[in-house]
């Protein structure tokens, strides 16, 4: 009986990560990119 709530419980949790990361997806997409090589570049400046 424990290990049925217990798996449900981490259904659920796995779940609500994927909803967490589908609206970062989707927050994320009207922001402008920067390219891993100007990242870079500008931390060598600093």
């Amino acid at each position: 009986m424990y290990e049925e709530y217990q798996a449900i419980e981490e259904f659920m949790e796995d779940c609500m990560d994927l909803i967490d990361l589908w609206e970062a997806k989707f927050a994320g997409q009207d922001q402008l990119s920067v390219s891993l090589d100007e990242v870079i570049k500008e931390l060598k400046k600093g």
